[in-house]
């Protein structure tokens, strides 16, 4: 589900420009697409980059928007008022445009695009601004993906009386499709009558599905599941047979492996099983491994505990019984290679900062490959409060803007003593080997895989075709794209796979092409620095700042903290006491602390969305504005009669209007409003009094 989602983000580009006149032929041109894939092809006159700094184009989802983003200089300008009839579009799209901040403005359709259809159109860019007479109309054209979609079926789910069954299965599409119209896809049958089916499509890419009122009778049946994605103008239709097992059948009826080189192992019987049986030596394998087994309903799981080294035997005896006494009706054997796990790289850990030293580890999970592509880009250190006016500390959209790569290679995988190349092994590469590393930049780690480097054993060898010979054949003009003003958002490598070697219906087979797309990648920023920042905003313009070591976890004293807002305009300055805090007043509101001493420097961004949760904690209450206000404190709500009261008196007077020797009366009174108590104390300058 995770995958699919990725392959629609990718999809989706932004491009960027930037000032130049230079003419260059974008890589996507130079290259011929399969005629099956449609080209999108995006002509913009450099111009426009005095005006717009990203807009979406290329290929998208029927659900996306079209987003396009100004300068700030141009943002400066624009009339907000009427967004209405900014964009026209062919064909025509009915929708909405406004604004969702100071430069961006997105037109959102009023209802799903459709699929496989591409739409040009323009923005009326002179409504908005004054612009040049030739750049008064802005192209966009996009592409929306093709429909398509892939039926699954599961196992079938007995009942407690084992009377009767429910099948599950579900549909995958390639893109949002509507419930109704998936619904009108499946049909279930057995024989001529039609069996109801359940939705649930609380995802609208996988729907998945449940037949039920499988009852069983003394024969056996056949339910077949046909599917026809014609109603929806998809070509794809096809039909598989379930079999419903007879009553007195007792028989094992499927064995389902976990995915990914897990080791759980699910045998599928036809009838709920006696759960206070003992399987030892009625369920066992062949050479002898150590496992767990635990019984729910008509499936028996087990988990083995430590990998087998090869094929191995599963046998079921006869002894075994069903809920009902019953006996299997034949023994059964099967011969199992769990399968290995896929191609795979997957980060470890979570963080961005990581205190500096002669090492800069970088640490990752693998299996089956061995090699990984490495790339490191570095992000200016004069573009990173700009950086982080679209980004948090951990994201990188339009790196391109921000940074560049210091280092790109293959970088081989040495497996631990006595591990093996099928499983999950952990690696660290120290990026410090590869460049010089430099205290308080920021550095865009990426991880990726090729099907070359694959250990993946297939029965036949991967048909590599175009898709890697284009990537050779492109990298230096995608070093190149880093100095195309045209390209910001542009990846070649994601391009050539997506004309080369995707396939949609192949894209989870790992001994296809299909399988090595670009959202396989792994990226984590890392910062190199000792400095550990914490900021605490309160009422008005105050900010306080604390600094420690995270090498030592002390303070730091004499670091200077500079406070800039969201235009990267300097609003406050000052240097961290003994204590490793400073207190500031701020001319207007914060958005990015630097905290600089020496070579090492950090950056803490303090944005209200990512300020810590205070959900854990009762802060309700009135937020003193002026004047003077008090607070009745006690250690409990309740009291017994003949316990000890004992009260507080909290006092906030922010003006300092209060004598230091004004009395404070205590009165208490009983549930019959009968004065039992009153005692009076002088505060004395005392912000807390007890009674």
């Amino acid at each position: 589900m995770k995958s699919l989602r990725f392959i629609l983000a990718v999809l989706t580009t932004m491009i960027i420009f930037s000032c130049g006149r230079t003419e260059k032929t974008p890589l996507k041109l130079s290259l011929k697409r399969p005629k099956d894939i449609s080209e999108v092809v995006v002509p913009v006159d450099k111009g426009f980059s005095d005006y717009i700094a990203g807009y979406t184009s290329g290929i998208v989802s029927v659900n996306s928007s079209v987003e396009i983003r100004f300068t700030p200089e141009f943002a400066t300008g624009i009339k907000r008022k009427n967004p209405t009839g900014l964009f026209i579009f062919e064909p025509a799209i009915k929708g909405n445009a406004e604004w969702t901040d100071e430069l961006t403005l997105v037109f959102r359709p009023a209802k799903p695009l459709d699929p496989g259809t591409l739409y040009s159109g323009k923005l009326n860019l002179d409504r908005l601004g004054q612009v040049k007479d030739n750049l008064k109309t802005f192209p966009i054209w996009i592409q929306t993906i093709r429909k398509d979609f892939i039926v699954t079926t599961g196992m079938l789910e007995s009942s407690r009386e084992g009377d009767s069954y429910k099948l599950h299965g579900q549909i995958t599409a390639s893109d949002y499709i509507a419930s109704q119209e998936v619904e009108s896809y499946l049909q279930a049958k057995i024989g001529r009558k039609k069996m109801p089916v359940v939705w649930d499509h609380s995802d609208m890419l996988i729907h998945r599905f449940t037949v039920t009122g499988l009852n069983r009778s003394d024969s056996p049946r056949k339910l077949e599941l046909s599917w026809d994605g014609s109603p929806g103008k998809v070509r794809q239709k096809g039909n598989t047979i379930v079999q419903i097992p007879a009553l007195d059948d007792f028989s094992v009826r499927d064995i389902i492996i976990a995915p990914g080189g897990n080791r759980n192992i699910d045998i599928v019987f036809s009838d709920p099983l006696d759960q206070s049986q003992d399987t030892e030596g009625i369920i066992w394998l062949s050479p002898s491994l150590e496992m767990s087994v635990s019984i729910s309903s008509n499936v028996v799981s087990l988990f083995l505990v430590s990998a087998p080294e090869g094929p191995f035997e599963l046998n079921v005896e006869t002894s075994l019984k069903n809920k009902k006494g019953a006996s299997l009706t034949s023994a059964f054997r099967k011969q199992i290679d769990l399968s290995p796990i896929p191609p795979s790289i997957e980060l470890t850990g979570n963080g961005v900062i990581v205190p500096s030293s002669k090492e800069l580890i970088f640490p990752f999970k693998a299996a089956n490959l061995k090699a990984v592509d490495l790339k490191i880009i570095k992000i200016f250190d004069n573009n990173l409060p700009w950086f982080l006016q679209e980004n948090d500390i951990n994201t990188a959209y339009s790196v391109k803007r921000f940074g560049r790569p210091v280092y790109s290679g293959k970088l081989d995988l040495v497996n631990p003593a006595g591990s093996g190349t099928s499983g999950w092994n952990l690696y660290t590469v120290d990026l410090s080997e590869y460049i010089d590393i430099e205290p308080g930049i920021l550095y865009r780690v990426e991880l990726s895989m090729q099907p070359s480097y694959s250990l993946y054993p297939c029965s036949d060898p991967l048909e590599l075709g175009k898709y890697e010979e284009m990537i050779k054949m492109t990298e230096e003009l995608s070093r190149s794209s880093w100095d195309d003003p045209d390209n910001f958002y542009f990846e070649s490598d994601d391009y050539i796979y997506y004309s080369f070697g995707f396939n949609w219906r192949e894209r989870d087979n790992p001994c296809k092409v299909s399988y090595f797309n670009p959202d396989r990648k792994i990226r984590r920023n890392i910062l190199a620095s000792n400095f550990g920042i914490m900021a605490k905003k309160g009422s008005g313009n105050d900010l306080n700042v604390i600094v420690s070591d995270l090498l030592t976890a002390l303070p730091l004293s004499e670091v200077d903290i500079m406070v800039y807002n969201m235009q990267i305009q300097q609003i406050a300055s000052g240097i961290t006491g003994k204590d490793g805090s400073v207190k500031l007043r701020c001319d207007g509101n914060p958005f990015l602390i630097i905290a600089r001493k020496d070579r090492d420097h950090n950056y803490l961004k303090i944005t209200d969305g990512s300020a810590l949760s205070m959900s854990s904690f009762d802060v309700s209450g009135v937020t003193p504005e002026n004047g003077i206000k008090a607070f009745i404190f006690g250690e409990r709500d309740v009291w017994r009669p003949g316990d000890s009261i004992f009260l507080s008196v909290f006092i906030r007077d922010m003006n300092n209007s209060l004598p230091p020797d004004h009395p404070v009366q205590f009165e208490l009174s009983n549930p019959f409003s009968q004065k039992i108590d009153h005692q009076v104390q002088i505060p004395g300058g005392k912000q807390l009094l007890t009674f």
